[in-house]
C-alpha cells in the first residue's frame, strides 16, 4: 500500500508538470536570473536597515507553483506577492498559469529595480511597504512571514481583515482572521528549509 501511493504520488506529479511545463519554466526562470544573487544584494541593502522583517529568502519555485496550484487559478485570477524581492514568484505565476494580472509588492529598491528589469508579460511591481498597499482586485495574495516581527504580523493581519481577499497564502503562520475562511496546510520547501504554508479560502 505504501508503496503504491509513492508511485502513484509520482504520477500525480509527473502529470502536473507536464500539464503546466513546470521544468522548463523553471528552468528558464533560473536562467533568467543567473547572474543575480538576491541574498547579496539584501545583505548589503540592510547594512544600514538592519531589521530583521528585511531579512532575504526565497521559496523553492518548484513548492510554489504547486502551492498556487492548489488554488486552481484561472486566467482571471489577480496574483498579488507582499513582500516579492526579486519577482521570482511574480514572473513564475505570470508564466506558468497566464494569470490576469500579477503584481509585487517590494519596499526595497535594491530588490525591486532588478524584478522590474527582469518583468515579463502583464506584471507591474510597487515599491512600498506592504501596509500602505491596496490589492482590492486580488483573488490570490501570497506572503512569506517567516521572519516578520509579531507587532507587523498583527498589523498586516489586521490590514487583510478590511481588504479580505478570496484565497490567502502565508507561509511560516497562519492568519487569524475573524471572517469565515477555511484553512489547508502543507508544507514547502524555501532557501531556510522545510516550512509550513497554509491556504485560506473564503467561505
Amino acid at each position: 500500500m505504501i508503496c503504491f501511493k509513492k508511485w502513484l504520488d509520482q504520477q500525480v506529479i509527473k502529470k502536473w508538470r507536464q500539464q503546466y511545463h513546470i521544468l522548463e519554466h523553471i528552468n528558464e526562470i533560473n536562467r533568467h536570473y543567473a547572474d543575480v544573487n538576491g541574498f547579496e544584494i539584501s545583505t548589503q541593502a540592510r547594512i544600514e536597515n538592519p531589521q530583521l522583517e528585511l531579512t532575504y529568502g526565497e521559496i523553492q519555485l518548484e513548492s510554489f507553483l504547486a502551492l498556487i496550484s492548489m488554488t486552481k487559478p484561472t486566467h482571471e485570477s489577480v496574483f498579488y506577492d507582499l513582500g516579492c524581492g526579486l519577482g521570482k514568484t511574480v514572473l513564475a505565476c505570470s508564466q506558468v498559469f497566464a494569470m490576469k494580472k500579477c503584481y509585487g509588492v517590494e519596499c526595497m529598491p535594491e530588490l525591486l529595480n532588478i524584478a522590474a528589469q527582469k518583468s515579463k508579460g502583464n506584471i507591474t511591481y510597487l515599491q512600498q511597504n506592504i501596509l500602505d498597499t491596496q490589492w482590492t482586485d486580488a483573488t490570490i495574495l501570497f506572503i512569506n512571514v517567516a521572519s516578520f516581527i509579531p507587532e507587523l504580523w498583527k498589523a498586516i493581519t489586521q490590514k487583510i481583515q478590511h481588504q479580505p481577499v478570496s484565497i490567502i497564502i502565508s507561509c511560516a503562520k497562519p492568519l487569524a482572521l475573524s471572517k469565515q475562511y477555511t484553512v489547508t496546510n502543507t508544507q514547502v520547501l524555501c532557501s531556510w528549509g522545510v516550512i509550513p504554508a497554509y491556504i485560506h479560502k473564503l467561505t
